[in-house]
């Protein structure tokens, strides 16, 4: 490697790492902050928060790396022209291409990185996150209940023991009230009980024994009144603890958790299920059309020794068939109505893991594309005023992921393919950065 490569790695790697150990540290902390109830009940051990940073890691390298190197490069390269630095390589003979290479080269190996982690390591990080948060949540639920005090970190349900085994974690005279359906809402009370934290996913079993299920009901004046509508002697309770916790907010979503090979076999099924969808639709419209064919004419028929002359109307069935077959119709109609959206919500979301696919690939590539502003703008800062640079290079990130939103939100609605709508804050930074690159070319 030449002399004047070393020196210019050098430049953007001491920055670039200062960068990037800064937003990890942001990201974990906002991370930590989405999650606060899980991440500091009392069930949680340092080895805990140690696991979960492990598995985020992958996922932070993909987010933190375009804008940390686009920051390493605005100081690096500002710091060269501001030292007047560049100006005495040109003097020496170095030709201003050469200066392209420790930058361009960099944003390759990191653009690299960030699509081997997409494929592999991120995904598979943050589903074994999302499985060890789903375990945290079920042992603080079971840790954090109190004797005498009620709990009510869930959303619509508080659960209030008398007494708690300290070693068993069980339960004594447990009232719990669940208020998940406003219209609907039920009170247990049960002599004894205990969580079953082995549920599947975020399940959490929490198992009563020995007493008696309230229903309330609505009297005069939207007073409510409680009314015993069965006793047991076992009973166990389903509760989702992770869709219920009140403030968090942490995890991956279903998409994020997905390797590329997932997300292709689910779009693909999401896919067969809207055709499916769409069949039984024309079906039912075929169906329809055939009810709504046009009835036959009345007919004029003679009465014999009559000398008027009755109208038989044989289009309209008599009362309530006719009411039945309307009845029929309107139920073809929402069905098929029901069909059809039902197929474009699953189209929609299939496209949605086209576009998540496709951003795997497009996303550490922006590590390129920064490279192409950044370099030319970092280096034209004393031709352009003070901090001009850094304020235009902020400018482009804001860009970029407006676009990057631009992008997905095309490819969701289905107006471009997904890897073209991927790729468009790409491709038009790339066009920029190739403008810049000429621009300081004539300048230099």
């Amino acid at each position: 490697m030449h002399r004047i490569d070393r020196y210019l790695f050098g430049e953007i790697l001491s920055p670039f790492l200062s960068a990037l150990a800064f937003l990890f540290t942001l990201l974990f902390a906002m991370q930590m902050l989405r999650g606060i109830e899980v991440m500091l009940g009392a069930s949680v051990a340092a080895t805990d928060l140690l696991y979960v940073a492990v598995c985020l890691v992958p996922h932070f390298v993909v987010m933190a790396v375009p804008i940390s190197f686009l920051f390493a490069l605005i100081i690096g390269f500002g710091r060269l022209a501001d030292d007047r630095e560049i100006l005495a390589l040109k003097a020496s003979g170095v030709s201003p291409s050469r200066l392209w290479i420790a930058p361009v080269s960099l944003a390759a190996l990191l653009s690299a990185i960030g699509i081997a982690f997409g494929y592999g390591p991120e995904p598979v990080g943050l589903a074994n996150l999302d499985r060890h948060i789903d375990e945290l949540i079920k042992k603080n639920m079971v840790g954090d209940v109190k004797p005498g005090v009620f709990y009510d970190a869930l959303r619509g349900i508080t659960l209030y023991a008398q007494e708690v085994d300290p070693d068993s974690r069980r339960f004594t005279n447990v009232l719990l009230v669940d208020e998940r359906s406003p219209k609907d809402s039920t009170l247990w009370l049960a002599q004894s009980g205990h969580v079953d934290p082995h549920g599947r996913g975020a399940s959490l079993l929490l198992l009563l024994s020995d007493g008696e299920l309230y229903r309330a009901s609505e009297r005069d004046a939207g007073e409510r009144a409680a009314s015993a509508i069965a006793a047991f002697e076992r009973c166990t309770l389903n509760i989702q603890a992770k869709d219920l916790l009140r403030k968090n907010r942490f995890g991956a979503t279903r998409r994020e958790a997905m390797v590329p090979s997932q997300l292709a076999a689910y779009a693909q099924h999401l896919r067969a299920e809207a055709a499916s969808l769409r069949a039984e639709a024309e079906e039912s419209h075929a169906s329809l059309a055939i009810d709504d064919a046009p009835a036959l004419p009345a007919e004029t028929v003679a009465v014999d020794d009559v000398d008027t002359v009755d109208t038989v109307d044989k289009s309209r069935p008599e009362g309530s068939l006719h009411e039945r077959a309307l009845a029929l119709q309107a139920a073809h109609k929402a069905r098929r109505g029901d069909h059809l959206k039902q197929a474009r919500s699953k189209e929609k979301e299939a496209r949605r893991l086209d576009v998540v696919r496709a951003r795997r690939l497009a996303a550490p590539l922006a590590s390129i594309v920064f490279a192409m502003c950044a370099v030319p703008l970092a280096m034209g800062r004393r031709q352009r005023g003070q901090g001009l640079g850094i304020m235009a290079s902020l400018a482009c990130y804001v860009g970029y992921y407006t676009l990057t939103r631009l992008g997905e939100g095309m490819g969701e609605s289905g107006a471009l393919p997904a890897m073209l709508a991927a790729q468009i804050p790409n491709l038009v930074f790339l066009a920029l950065g190739l403008f810049l690159v000429r621009r300081s070319q004539r300048v230099m």
